[in-house]
Order: structure tokens, then C-alpha cells, then sequence
């Protein structure tokens, strides 16, 4: 990911779809907006810590597992011991 460390210049990918402020979008080059799209690339590494402004904007639009897929191209799974966790409380 090579833009998303500064807001300068870049094209802006929206992270959710979700409205026209300017913290709905952070700067992806053409290559990664295309992978970000499809679900080819990790951006969270790139995000945290520079763009928490745009990341709690972002849990605005959609809940936080779903953000955390949508920024990490990965689907969440919970753990078997997540679940044998809340089967003893």
C-alpha cells in the first residue's frame, strides 16, 4: 500500500460507501484502491495508527467486525475457545 500514510494527491477509496465527509475516504493509490475493492489487500496495517479519524468514522456507517473484514480483506471466524469461553459464564 503505498499512499496511506499521508493524505495528500492520491484518489480516495471510501471505506464503507457511507457518505460524502472527507473521513469516509483515505488516500490508495489506483493499484490498491483496485485490490481494496476486491478484497485483495490488508489495509489496517497502513491505517493504524495515522488514520483513527477515519477508522471510528467508518463504525458510523457499519459495525466492527464488519469493518475490521472490510479493511483486512479477511473473514472473521470466532476461535473454539471463543466459544467455550462464553459457554462457562
Amino acid at each position: 500500500m503505498r499512499q496511506a500514510a499521508g493524505r495528500s494527491g492520491a484518489p480516495g477509496a471510501a471505506l464503507t460507501g457511507g457518505c460524502d465527509d472527507a473521513d469516509c475516504v483515505v488516500p490508495l493509490c489506483r493499484r490498491c484502491h483496485r485490490a481494496f475493492d476486491h478484497g485483495a489487500i490488508d489495509l489496517l496495517p497502513g491505517l493504524e495508527p495515522g488514520f483513527r479519524r477515519e477508522l471510528q468514522h467508518a463504525l458510523g456507517h457499519i459495525a466492527l467486525v464488519r469493518l475490521i473484514e472490510r479493511v483486512t480483506g479477511s473473514r472473521w471466524h470466532p476461535t473454539q475457545e471463543t466459544n467455550e469461553s462464553k459457554e462457562t459464564e
